[in-house]
């Protein structure tokens, strides 16, 4: 390690693990830890984890990451958060879990969803965020309703970020970024959104305290610092959503940039210097990382966790199965030969917002073979990635480039799907770690080692750059209106096998 440059903690709390990177200020990446969170899923619809879990799994990371500067000599500057948005966790006044936290991808709350669509315009011009089981607001209301036993008990409702944070601290706060992705802060004001909470029958002083992006925590409890080997002192920088700074760690902070990232889900985003509040159709959310810098985008809940599900479920096991599959995969036509797969088996959020909706394979037949499904599979997420890029309008239509981000980007075949999809060159980055690189120049931003946001920007390094293929894009732009109009068509029927499913649950409690 070169000690002539000061360092960062780049601390990632995702879905399916927690991430400790020691950066410096170059973004160059020396050391990488990682231990895994389960996920916890006793229903369909429901996605939990264990608060606690989560927390040691962080704490264990960074500790490693402070070893490891240790052992070089090497002083820490300070540690920033990123980590995966709109987890809810209910904890009493002793600061204990009352429940499993709801993750993102917890939609039990679809018919509370339901219940406010009257109100869905008003929610979004107050907050920029759509009405969707993923946000607090339909969570709390589920809580109440079914959870009355543990809603009264409640003390404070936090992310799992918060409760990271309030370990090391004793002090319940969120950023701004944060809050916004929970679909309750005010866009206006960047409070926490008095109607939203009147709605869920909460009091603002239940939530976090709210601080900005680049808020600097005076330090560490000085139990915990040891613990970590720190010093008590150790600036700590509240960070933001992973996604908000993966579009940071790509360089993308301009209003008509454009960028994307697949890990565990999808996203498409860009910038803007305000967040879009008046749009009927209520397309995009709109999240703060700064008071004058807004990342605007959707998400999909289509990403590696759907392409995981089919490899493990589906694909021969072996020491190199992903990348066989990978493999057989490059040797499919694009297209899949008449083979459509919709990517849905965790509901979807933008564009569509239906949490009801579900995978399916369409066009299926005897010539079709495990490869067929996969590049199937790889295609849909895509598809569905090019939905949320179609519905932002004019906020991608004019862009020259896709920077990408994410697990993704290490497979070429996956790349060029989208490539030739999107019929956009893809700027792909020499680190896919771009949430991670985020934080560090958000952190050193803060520290003011760099002046400012564009000064980290300016570090990133890219490593190829893809470009379209015509011919596999012409038979892309044929299959795009088959996919969409495949949804729209079988949506009905998804409604109805809702309650199938329901059904089925409740037959096997009783066995």
């Amino acid at each position: 390690m070169d000690s002539s440059h000061p360092l960062i903690i780049a601390v990632d709390i995702g879905t399916g693990s927690s991430r400790a990177l020691l950066i410096d200020s170059r973004l160059h990446i020396l050391a990488s830890f990682s231990a895994p969170c389960e996920l916890i899923e006793p229903a369909s619809g429901h996605v939990e984890q264990a608060a606690d879990q989560v927390l040691l799994a962080t704490l264990q990371v960074i500790r490693q990451a402070a070893l490891t500067a240790a052992q070089q000599a090497n002083a820490i500057s300070g540690i920033c958060f990123s980590s995966a948005v709109s987890s809810l966790l209910a904890v009493n006044e002793a600061g204990l879990p009352l429940c499993h936290a709801l993750t993102w991808a917890d939609t039990r709350a679809q018919p509370q969803v339901k219940n406010l669509k009257e109100k869905a315009l008003q929610l979004y011009q107050r907050t920029g965020t759509p009405q969707h089981a993923s946000y607090w607001l339909p969570k709390l209301i589920w809580m109440r309703q079914n959870r009355p036993e543990i809603f009264l008990k409640t003390r404070y409702w936090v992310g799992l970020k918060d409760y990271v944070v309030h370990y090391l601290t004793g002090e319940y706060l969120t950023d701004t970024c944060n809050a916004a992705a929970t679909g309750m802060l005010n866009s206006d004001t960047l409070t926490w959104d008095e109607f939203s909470c009147d709605l869920a029958g909460i009091s603002t002083g239940q939530l976090p305290a709210l601080s900005e992006t680049t808020s600097l925590i005076s330090g560490l409890r000085a139990d915990v610092a040891a613990e970590l080997e720190l010093p008590p002192a150790t600036p700590l920088i509240l960070g933001a959503g992973d996604g908000m700074l993966a579009n940071l760690g790509s360089g993308v902070i301009t209003p008509g940039q454009v960028a994307t990232t697949i890990g565990s889900s999808g996203a498409c985003r860009s910038a803007s210097t305000h967040p879009v509040l008046d749009d009927a159709l209520m397309r995009a959310w709109s999240y703060p990382l700064l008071k004058d810098l807004w990342i605007i985008g959707g998400a999909e809940n289509s990403g590696g966790l759907i392409v995981n599900w089919f490899t493990e479920n589906y694909w021969p096991a072996g020491p190199h199965r992903f990348d066989d599959m990978l493999q057989a995969v490059s040797k499919i036509p694009p297209g899949s030969q008449g083979l459509i797969f919709l990517p849905y088996l965790l509901g979807e959020r933008a564009p569509i917002w239906d949490e009801n909706a579900r995978g399916a394979f369409i066009g299926l037949d005897s010539r079709h073979s495990p490869a067929h499904l996969a590049r199937a599979v790889l295609e849909g997420v895509i598809f569905a990635l090019y939905d949320v890029y179609r519905s932002l309008g004019e906020y991608t239509a004019e862009a020259q480039e896709i920077r990408v981000s994410g697990g993704y980007t290490r497979s070429p075949v996956w790349l060029s799907i989208q490539a030739n999809l999107f019929n956009k060159k893809l700027v792909v980055l020499k680190n896919h770690e771009c949430s991670a690189l985020g934080a560090a120049i958000l952190g050193f931003y803060a520290l003011g080692v760099f002046p400012d946001l564009k000064s980290g920007c300016d570090l990133i390094e890219i490593k190829e750059t893809i470009h379209p293929d015509p011919r596999q894009q012409t038979i892309y732009e044929k299959i795009i209106p088959l996919y969409t109009q495949a949804y729209h068509q079988l949506k009905p029927i998804f409604e109805v096998l809702k309650d199938q499913r329901e059904t089925g649950e409740e037959y096997t409690r009783k066995e």
